[in-house]
This record gives structure tokens, sequence and C-alpha cells, in this order.
């Protein structure tokens, strides 16, 4: 797996490390991975499934304590491999909701990762960090938003590439 980040800002370096530090929370967000063709809920595909085995191991590296998905079953399978490796219950959330769902969010400590998909996934980083983000082409499966907010609310934004 390689991670490919554009420039870092200020509080990122801790990223390289791992888990948050006592005083910031971190936040992973990614798009599912690749889905078969089949209709109306698709599962994955076999690169969808070697996708999640590499964001599985990458969130075990990153210490993540909290795991949320979209109730589809594409961004599900997405976390299952993680779930199942920690025993950390995913929790869903509503895509409909996503300013309801940042605030929840806001009041969460510890390093917590969120499955979603492209075209709700830049705007919940947006909501989280209170920076601006680009939309997500319906094609790129490889985007990973961080983002850590310190106890005093600041926040940075790191926009990366994460490939199996």
């Amino acid at each position: 797996m390689r991670l490919f980040s554009l420039p870092i800002v200020f509080l990122l370096g801790s990223l390289v490390t791992g888990p948050a530090h006592a005083d910031e929370t971190i936040y992973i967000l990614f798009r599912h991975a690749e889905k078969t063709t089949e209709r109306p809920d698709p599962g994955l595909s076999e690169a969808g499934k070697k996708r999640a085995a590499s964001i599985g191991a990458y969130l075990q590296r990153m210490g993540v304590t909290r795991i949320f998905s979209s109730d589809y079953k594409r961004t599900r399978a997405t976390v299952e491999p993680f779930s199942e490796a920690t025993g950390i219950s995913i929790e869903i959330y509503d895509p409909g909701d996503l300013d309801g769902f940042a605030e929840t969010l806001s009041g969460m400590s510890g390093t917590i990762a969120i499955s979603g998909h492209s075209d709700t996934t830049p705007e919940l980083a947006a909501l989280i960090s209170g920076k601006a983000t680009k939309p997500m082409p319906e094609t790129d499966y490889d985007r990973l938003y961080t983002i850590i907010r310190t106890q005093d609310g600041e926040t940075a934004l790191n926009v990366s590439r994460l490939t199996p």
C-alpha cells in the first residue's frame, strides 16, 4: 500500500506516526471501495475487496477507535475487514443528514473513520474541517481526507491518496 500526500499543513505531523494524541481528534474519511454493477445496492468487486483489506490495515495502523458507515452494502463491506480484525462495531450514519452527523462527530474524541460516498464524503470533510473541498469524481476510489481537530477547535485538513 502506498500513501501519496499533497502538501501537509502544520498539525498533520502526527499522522505519520499513528493514533491521535490525547488533546486532538482525528477524522479519516474515504469513499467506499470499488463496487459491482448489481442494482440497487451493489457490493464490492474483487478490486474493491482488495482495497477494503488495504483500508482496514491502514485504519489499524492509525489506531481507529470508532468506525462509521452509511447503511449500504458497499460502504459497510469497505470497513468490515477492519471491524472483524479489531472487534470495533460499525456504527451507521445517515448520509442524507450530513449537518447533523458532523455535529454529532464534533463531540467525539479519538481516531474516527468514516466510510461514505463520492457525493457526500467531500461535503462531510468540509463540514468537519471548516475548509473548502473539491468534488470527488465518480471514478475516484483512493482519495483520503484526514482532519485533525485540536482541543481548542483548530482544524487541519489533508487530502491524500491511499492505494492498495
